[in-house]
């Protein structure tokens, strides 16, 4: 009986070591699996509160988890350590399964999240009867969910990557594009070199505000109907 009970408890002390509960919460969009594409991930992080810089590339289903982009999740995960012969191969060692979802709200910061014509940079206000065309407007778009831009400077076709987006902070990476040479640079070379400042932002009355690192207010944009 002794020996029987030694045993259960040995049983109980392998279960606990290969079975925990952890929380995390999920990012609002998917990024791309390094050296896996053309396969994206999800983001998760471990904390109490969001950090936008924490978010780590998740590769591994949760079994049970139903994501949607748009949203950020707090969810209870069950984490399960796998004995070697029923890993597959390249697989992790560890099965990801959904207890409960504690919470799930829409993220504020896909409303910017669309296309968005200059209408003042630098204090300068933009007048379109000063263009023969819009397209000689710069204008930019916004692709949340794949963090990247792209958009017309008023003479090339440009296109970057999102570096930092949140609530309120805004970050690009460094921009690429055409390189046709137009009559006037003089906008579209400011255009550019002003996103590049760009730190902060708020959307108010289908406008975008753009800021630089002393909230200073270097451009204004409004909403492309």
């Amino acid at each position: 009986m002794k020996n029987f009970s030694i045993l259960i408890l040995v049983v109980l002390l392998v279960s606990c070591g290969t079975t925990k509960e952890q929380i995390y919460w999920v990012n609002s969009s998917k990024v791309d699996a390094a050296n896996v594409a053309p396969e994206r991930c999800i983001q998760v992080q471990q904390s109490d509160t969001i950090n936008s810089e924490n978010w780590e590339n998740f590769y591994t289903p949760i079994e049970g988890f139903d994501y949607q982009v748009g949203y950020l999740y707090k969810i209870k995960v069950k984490e399960e350590k796998l004995k070697a012969a029923d890993v597959p191969a390249d697989a992790s060692s560890i099965k990801y399964t959904l207890i409960e979802v504690l919470e799930k709200k829409v993220d504020k910061k896909l409303r910017i999240s669309d296309s968005w014509v200059l209408s003042k940079i630098n204090t300068k206000e933009i007048n379109t009867q000063d263009f023969n065309t819009t397209q000689e407007i710069p204008q930019i778009e916004f692709k949340v969910a794949d963090m990247k831009v792209g958009g017309n400077d008023g003479c090339n076709q440009f296109f970057g990557n999102i570096e930092l987006l949140t609530e309120d902070q805004l970050h690009f990476e460094m921009f690429g594009g055409t390189k046709m040479m137009c009559m006037d640079m003089t906008l579209a070379d400011e255009f550019l070199q002003t996103l590049s400042l760009v730190k902060t932002y708020k959307i108010e009355n289908l406008h975008l505000y753009l800021y630089n690192k002393s909230a200073e207010e270097v451009m204004v944009l409004k909403k492309i109907d």
